[in-house]
């Protein structure tokens, strides 16, 4: 990996760092350049010169970044409503923040909620089973009567949580915070 073109990249991204889908962005654009400068290095081109051809057949990405990160928001926002009795299954929420989301009664099966805050949250009567909650956040949510079945909760922040009356058949529940610390 080169050193300077992961500085490069790190310094565009910087105000978005904090978005999913600019995150993915970057480590696939990364991958991409890393390949195009090995592939100049291996034409023969010296190090420098190779760096500035990679740099410059990028062209100006930051109105893409800035479209993305548009849009990432505008999700988060919509995030932010009733999801109560829709059908949803396999839907992809990594790395949102849904505070008081409504997913009651929601069909969510396969779902991956992975690395969200999802705080005051309520998944009554949900159907989540085989879903991805890894280190999610959920401050006084509630799972009250849902289906859970094989879902994973592994290094999650479930302070306050509620799972009453859950099916969690072969959960997985590792490396928890279940309340907070004083």
């Amino acid at each position: 990996m080169n050193k300077k073109l992961i500085n490069y990249l790190d310094e565009v991204f910087s105000p978005y760092r904090d978005l999913q889908s600019v995150k993915e962005l970057k480590e696939e654009l990364s991958n991409d350049l890393q390949e195009k400068l090995s592939d100049l290095k291996n034409q023969g081109y010296e190090e420098e010169v190779a760096y500035n051809m990679t740099i410059d057949s990028i062209g100006d990405i930051s109105a893409i970044i800035e479209s993305i990160s548009v849009k990432s928001r505008e999700l988060q926002q919509m995030v932010s409503q009733d999801f109560s009795n829709i059908n949803l299954q396999k839907s992809d929420f990594k790395g949102v923040k849904v505070h008081e989301g409504k997913f009651n009664g929601s069909a969510l099966k396969e779902s991956d909620f992975s690395n969200s805050d999802l705080s005051k949250s309520t998944f009554k009567g949900t159907d989540l089973q085989n879903s991805d909650f890894k280190k999610v956040t959920i401050h006084d949510g509630s799972f009250n009567g849902s289906a859970l079945k094989g879902s994973d909760f592994s290094d999650s922040d479930l302070t306050n949580t509620s799972f009453k009356g859950c099916d969690l058949t072969n959960v997985r529940f590792e490396v928890l915070i279940l309340q907070e610390q004083n």
